[in-house]
């Protein structure tokens, strides 16, 4: 950028002012592209032991950054998504148990021309210890893990406590000492306000898309469906006896404060904060509280929650096209509208929001012939195809067992206490990738014959998942391909 400097100030005693003329010299350019050592140097930063960020340590996974040349993206040298944006801010190293070494992170500037640099920093961190089995199924193996409140079964209410027979709380086939719940239609949270929570007030977890978010450093916090944190608290898992050798429950649970979804005792008797663990896998628990001196056939309260995070734990097994969350219209695959009125990304429940058109899985093998690689029709495009994920390779078969494709996968997950599930770019949970077409029907309709390997997580709970891959036209309001999967119920 060229600048005026005026050297009337320095003209010689004695000539007019008006003999002093302005000169133009060369100057900094205000828009000039950053450089990546100009980016690098522009970040400084300090480690923290704890998320508080009150006792600094060299090694501290948890980072508070400050950038000298305005906003900048914060990445993992893995991530598609921002961790954090902001000339300032505070991140946590994405560090996994098992690592060896330092970390690296990315830092991405925006340029005015529209180009970005990027530099990356070593970190030096601390690889978190080894988790207990039961801390990892609580807490998952991303050290972050979503519980929603069971979708299609009553989720919260009330049972018979029978002492030694553990076998009366078996969740898996319906309880012989269940009573009464919710149903989230004739009988729902909001009913239950007046008689239950404590000053008879909407706290905001009295939705079926509430969800609480554990962590592995024992801390839990309650959202509304918009992402609103409720409440929070301490908790420990205690006692864990997976043999239930006492015939009653798998561990103790507490928590600090009330913290968990609707912490309520059945019987109005005020906010829980003990509970037994009757049930724990990666994609279902169930906690159950007991009054003091209760004896058999007392009235208890019980909770059942489904896992909100699909990681390695949580997605393995088979998949198939499914219909219960879009249950109006039996669309397995189609498109919605990136962006718009009426979708709610939270929300997917009987009727898919914004899920404008699509097929059921008796008409895709009639698309394959639109979307497919060489308009081929393949073994999975049938009702009753299926996937199978392990822990390193994902799996797809005709409906009569016969494979049709395979590749390894993986997930990166965004942080679920930013915007609410969404993750925190106000979409998707996270991403799964493929190394090659592997999932069920892999193309869109946007670009027909290109496989899809990059997926997009807009829901899931322990039984559904919804991926969508973004059209390449207008990333800001662009169709979506969207399929909705069910798990196999074997």
């Amino acid at each position: 950028m060229k600048k005026i400097l005026f050297f009337g100030m320095i003209c010689a005693m004695g000539l007019s002012f008006a003999a002093c003329e302005p000169q133009l010299i060369d100057g900094p350019d205000a828009y000039a592209t950053v450089d990546e050592a100009t980016l690098a140097e522009a970040i400084t930063y300090t480690q923290y032991a704890d998320k508080e960020l009150t006792q600094p340590d060299p090694a501290g996974n948890f980072v508070k950054y400050n950038s000298a040349v305005g906003v900048v993206q914060v990445f993992s040298m893995t991530g598609a998504s921002p961790l954090v944006t902001g000339a300032g801010g505070t991140f946590k190293l994405p560090v996994k148990r098992g690592h060896v070494g330092n970390i690296s992170m990315k830092f991405r500037l925006p340029n005015a021309d529209g180009t970005f640099t990027t530099a990356t920093k070593e970190f030096t961190c601390t690889p978190p210890s080894e988790l207990t089995r039961e801390q990892i199924l609580l807490s998952g193996d991303y050290g972050q893990k979503v519980w929603m409140f069971e979708q299609t079964f009553e989720p919260w209410g009330n049972a018979g406590y029978v002492e030694g027979e553990g076998a009366m709380f078996d969740v898996i086939n319906g309880w012989d000492s269940w009573w009464w719940g919710i149903d989230h239609e004739e009988y729902t949270f909001e009913s239950q306000i007046p008689d239950i929570v404590e000053g008879g007030v909407a706290m905001g977890d009295e939705h079926k898309s509430a969800y609480m978010v554990f962590d592995e450093d024992g801390l839990v916090q309650t959202f509304a469906p918009d992402g609103t944190l409720v409440r929070k608290g301490g908790y420990k898992l205690e006692n864990y006896d997976p043999e239930r050798s006492s015939g009653w429950e798998l561990a103790k649970f507490t928590t600090s404060e009330p913290a968990i979804l609707f912490p309520w005792d059945v019987d109005g008797a005020g906010a829980v904060k003990e509970f037994d663990v009757m049930y724990l896998t990666p994609q279902n628990m169930t906690l159950a509280y007991v009054p003091a001196g209760a004896g058999d056939w007392d009235t208890i309260t019980y909770w059942r929650f489904v896992s909100g995070t699909p990681d390695m734990y949580t997605l393995e097994g088979k998949w198939t096209y499914g219909v219960e969350l879009n249950s109006r219209y039996s669309f397995v695959y189609g498109g919605a509208p990136k962006e718009g009125e009426g979708f709610d990304y939270n929300e997917l429940t009987g009727d898919l929001p914004g899920f404008s058109w699509g097929y059921a899985p008796s008409r895709l093998a009639e698309k394959s012939e639109l979307y497919a690689e060489r308009g081929q029709v393949f073994g999975d495009a049938a009702e009753g195809a299926y996937m199978e994920f392990k822990e390193d390779w994902v799996t797809t078969y005709s409906p009569a067992g016969e494979k049709v494709r395979e590749a390894t996968w993986s997930i990166q997950m965004n942080d679920p206490t930013v915007n609410g599930r969404r993750g925190d770019n106000g979409i998707e949970l996270g991403t799964l990738t493929t190394t090659g077409p592997g999932l069920l029907f892999p193309w869109t309709y946007q670009t027909p014959g290109v496989p899809v390997t990059e997926y997009k997580i807009l829901y899931y709970d322990s039984n559904n998942i919804v991926l969508y891959k973004e059209g390449p036209e207008d990333p800001e309001f662009d169709n979506m391909t969207m399929w909705v999967f069910s798990r196999v119920k074997e």
